[in-house]
């Protein structure tokens, strides 16, 4: 009896894709800040108060490639560019800059209050007085990469290393033409970009599937699988050579599985 139904829609907070915590660390701020939360999708990233859910700022322009987090909490995005031969870092904390650039304000990260800010590039920024002016730049690294370096990463560990694969894009990769290759980069500072080794592997007979597994930088190694026959090899993180393995075939349906009802299953 309430007459026609009436639609339409009603916006809450958004899905969040990311909590942070903060480390920053110059000569005149010392200490973790945040907690934020970030809602992220189509190149934006939307920046919230963790503690109070209050909306701070929007970065627009986000590149897509592997994300990790720096040991400072930065929200790092790496990008490979195989036909340009370049590796780039995208950093949060770098796209939305200090709080200007003199006196004590170019080391004090402030994040903006209200700005939608493009950060696909270099960018200038005006202080609200119009007193400054300064360029931002939200990549934290820029080198080139051996021409020989192609398909895409595997897994990123700060300071130490890029592992990558000339298959199909990981995780979920397949490699049915024989040879496939390994590689690693350096992200040592002062040698990011540089080859530390390059592996051609040949499956093993039989049509199998090759799929990639678990990588340890503790142990230096990374890991292979066959579907097929339940096989692991492990291999150097240091010279991509072959560490192990074949294993012996893991017995059928020994695995873990989990549902939404928090219930975490072990078949043997």
């Amino acid at each position: 009896t309430g007459g026609a139904a009436q639609y339409g829609q009603w916006w809450g907070y958004p899905i969040l894709t990311y909590g942070q915590l903060l480390d920053i660390e110059t000569p005149n701020q010392h200490g973790v800040v945040g907690p934020y939360l970030w809602s992220t999708g189509g190149g934006r990233y939307d920046m919230y108060d963790a503690f109070t859910g209050d909306y701070i700022l929007s970065l627009e322009g986000v590149p897509r490639g592997t994300t990790v987090f720096g040991k400072d909490g930065s929200i790092l995005i790496y990008r490979l560019d195989t036909k340009g031969d370049r590796l780039t870092v995208w950093n949060s904390t770098a796209a939305v800059g200090m709080g200007g650039p003199a006196g004590s304000d170019i080391w004090q990260w402030r994040p903006w209050t209200g700005a939608t800010i493009d950060v696909s590039g270099p960018y200038n920024w005006t202080t609200a007085d119009g007193r400054y002016t300064w360029e931002v730049n939200p990549y934290t690294l820029d080198v080139s990469i051996p021409s020989e370096i192609s398909g895409s990463i595997i897994a990123i560990f700060a300071g130490d290393l890029i592992l990558g694969s000339t298959s199909l894009t990981p995780p979920g990769e397949r490699f049915m033409t024989p040879p496939y290759s390994r590689w690693a980069l350096s992200l040592e500072p002062g040698r990011e970009g540089e080859l530390l080794w390059l592996e051609n592997y040949t499956p093993p007979p039989g049509n199998l599937s090759i799929w990639s597994g678990p990588v340890s930088v503790e142990d230096r190694v990374f890991t292979m699988m066959s579907k097929e026959t339940r096989q692991w090899w492990g291999y150097s993180l240091d010279d991509g050579s072959l560490l192990w393995g074949p294993t012996e075939p893991e017995t059928q349906l020994h695995l873990y599985s989990r549902g939404n009802w928090v219930l975490l299953n072990c078949y043997r």
